[in-house]
């Protein structure tokens, strides 16, 4: 293994671990939290923090794909330290962002009167949610004059710097808002310090990523005129593509909220907590896969970039496959202990909902490589599309069948986006037949058929168990049990399985002391 590879392959793990730690003491604080917010405050006030999410997603549309333009001509000159180039591209990425936040503060004004109007049978004081949204708004709004840092410091592959400080100050805002809960009983405090915490976190940050001499803010070195044309084309391009994909992601709320109801919604935020809990946690894991495959495609092997591609929506897609079932089988029965039956959703829709997780975490294997390859100029038009499907689709099934359709439209519209995706990376990046890729994406979903029905067959034949905890313990270990079974049948000679095994196995070697060279983890290291 290079240097230069062994370099990438420990900021990945480093990125990974803190990853997992933030993600972990998230999920555990989280549901703390909101145990105590749904016995204390109206249950109402459950669905407005995903909403306002979703309502601000929107107004983030200013960003016209300058983020994920200035982060793909930033690796090229990380890579070969041209310090000029980077202080230049910086420059030019804060005062972007200041315009964001301006932007994004000017719409929250302008919505704020209608905000409530898109809660149906809205059970709380619309002037409460109005000023909860303010301040919500305003904290996001400033949080972007910072912010910016974020993806500068993931551009070096220094992500973990982040997870470091999200998790302290996530820990501290959860005793904050627990204190918060039980003394003043009031949506508006609570929602003060979520806020501020947010703010905090990009305050602590950028003060880190400026500390760190990866950048000089004070070098009057102008953008070369290639440079700022070549952004130009590429956010030209990706406005309306990043548009697109933030519409689809920010709708799912606002749909149920207005065509299904506010009950529904705030059934929703703790599928959605839980949900988008287990999927990051997988993300973050996995090691933040977008930098290091910015660097490998800057650094231009083809062998590896394929290699690296094969791995990298195997490891996803198989990950997708274990938490679709976990979650399908053991959300049910954990919101009944967590928040009570009344919380539950019906079986189709809990299906739709662990199928968008696989899908999901499927994408995200793959959406890298069209993000930072300059592949996505042609997805442009496909995304509008895929936008296009999502709304239609979710509104006509969401009136029709109800909540369970809203998923629906999130699944088909998935489907379609992988479809595209996996055929232009393959034609243009790895320069692969698609059916590679496909042949990979069908034994997972073999692995996943069989796991699901092999599960609920065992399941069924399972006494019903009176405990809720114990029959959590249950479902999961059946469910664990047959993927691993399953899996040995399936996978045992897969190479990509076959690697991750062996990667596995050399990292908890190293963890519980083994003296083993460091350059012997993880194969050839791609």
């Amino acid at each position: 293994m290079s240097a230069e590879d062994f370099s990438r392959k420990k900021k990945t793990i480093k990125n990974g671990t803190w990853g997992l730690i933030y993600k972990t003491s998230s999920v555990l604080i989280g549901l703390i939290v909101r145990y105590f917010f749904i016995r204390i405050l109206d249950p109402g006030y459950l669905g407005l923090e995903g909403l306002f999410i979703n309502v601000i997603g929107l107004f983030a549309l200013v960003d016209m794909g300058f983020s994920t333009a200035i982060s793909f001509n930033l690796y090229q000159p990380i890579r070969d330290n041209n310090k000029s180039l980077i202080n230049a591209i910086v420059r030019l990425y804060r005062k972007i962002y200041l315009i964001f936040g301006l932007v994004i503060a000017l719409l929250s004004l302008i919505a704020t009167p209608i905000v409530p109007s898109l809660i149906r049978d809205c059970t709380v004081d619309p002037s409460r949610v109005r000023i909860a949204f303010l301040i919500y708004a305003a904290c996001v709004a400033v949080s972007y004059l910072f912010s910016y840092k974020r993806n500068i410091l993931f551009a070096y592959q220094r992500n973990y710097i982040c997870l470091k400080v999200d998790t302290a100050i996530r820990l501290l805002a959860a005793v904050l808002e627990l204190v918060s809960l039980l003394l003043f009983h009031d949506y508006i405090v609570y929602i003060v310090i979520l806020s501020g915490s947010l703010l905090l976190q990009n305050i602590i940050i950028s003060i880190r990523a400026d500390r760190l001499d990866l950048y000089d803010l004070k070098d009057s070195t102008a953008l070369p005129s290639e440079y700022t044309s070549k952004i130009k084309n590429y956010v030209k391009n990706l406005a309306v593509m990043d548009t697109a994909w933030k519409g689809i992601h920010s709708t799912d709320n606002i749909i149920i909220s207005y065509f299904i109801g506010n009950y529904d919604l705030s059934r929703n935020a703790n599928y959605t907590s839980i949900g988008t809990a287990v999927r990051d946690t997988v993300i973050s894991f996995l090691g933040g896969s977008g930098a290091p495959i910015g660097d490998l495609l800057a650094e231009g092997d083809s062998r590896k970039i394929r290699k690296y591609f094969d791995r990298n929506h195997f490891i996803y897609e198989f990950a997708g496959v274990f938490c679709m079932l976990e979650f399908f089988f053991c959300i049910n029965p954990f919101i009944s202990f967590w928040v009570g039956d009344s919380f539950r959703f019906d079986t189709l829709t809990v299906f739709f909902i662990a199928l968008d997780m696989f899908l999901y975490l499927s994408f995200i294997g793959i959406s890298d490589y069209l993000n930072l390859s300059g592949c996505v100029l042609r997805y442009t038009p496909y995304s509008i599309v895929a936008l296009i499907i999502n709304i239609g689709v979710s509104i006509v099934f969401g009136i029709t069948i109800g909540t369970a359709g809203v998923f629906i439209g999130t699944s088909v519209t998935y489907i379609f986006m992988l479809s595209v995706i996996s055929i232009l990376i393959c034609r243009n990046v790895t320069h692969t037949s698609v059916w590679q890729y496909w042949k990979v994406f069908l034994k997972n979903v073999v692995l996943l058929s069989l796991t699901l029905v092999l599960s609920e067959s065992m399941l069924l034949i399972i006494p019903e168990l009176s405990n809720l905890l114990l029959t959590i313990l249950a479902n999961f270990v059946v469910c664990l049990m047959v993927f691993i079974i399953v899996t040995l049948l399936i996978y045992n000679k897969d190479s990509n399985y076959v690697f991750f095994k062996d990667l596995a196995k050399n990292l908890i070697r190293k963890w519980i002391g083994s003296k083993k060279a460091g350059n012997d983890i993880g194969g050839d290291g791609v």
